[in-house]
């Protein structure tokens, strides 16, 4: 980060704390945090948050995996896609870590940008927006969180 006084602190978001960030992240509500991608690790995942006053990112662990992320506006929650058949969309709580499947995207990768899902909560936390190329063209989709889903995963 870099302050307007030009000083510069760097987060704990890339070797060797992490393996090499994947240039997907997002800063965590109103704090000092980000969340973000690198590539795959079998004992501690590939989602992590990394604070400016702390040495050390926070894995999510193995147990969910993403690519593109995103957080709520809240800063509580956190939405990610996935490159596995189907390209689906994972919603988890930052905070305890549990996490649930949402919807499969059905988006097939074509190496254009606008094949990438790039899902992100709407500012309610009632719906996933992503898009998705599963007609043959690239559209934009919503999936509404089931009721009582979010507080679930607290």
């Amino acid at each position: 980060a870099l302050t307007l006084a030009r000083q510069l602190t760097w987060f704990a978001a890339d070797e060797p704390h992490t393996t090499r960030p994947s240039g997907h992240e997002t800063w965590i509500g109103a704090h000092t945090r980000v969340f973000f991608s690198t590539r795959w690790d079998d004992e501690q995942g590939n989602l992590w948050t990394a604070s400016l006053d702390s040495p050390a990112p926070e894995p999510l662990g193995p147990s969910v995996r993403g690519g593109h992320v995103s957080v709520s506006r809240c800063g509580r929650y956190f939405l990610v896609d996935d490159n596995r058949d189907g390209i689906p969309l994972t919603v988890g709580s930052l905070s305890s870590g549990r996490h649930a499947h949402l919807v499969f995207t059905a988006t097939v990768h074509d190496g254009q940008q606008s094949s990438h899902a790039h899902p992100y909560l709407t500012a309610d936390n009632r719906w996933a927006v992503y898009t998705s190329n599963r007609d043959g063209h690239s559209q934009v989709y919503g999936a509404r969180l089931p009721e009582g889903l979010l507080a679930s995963l607290d």
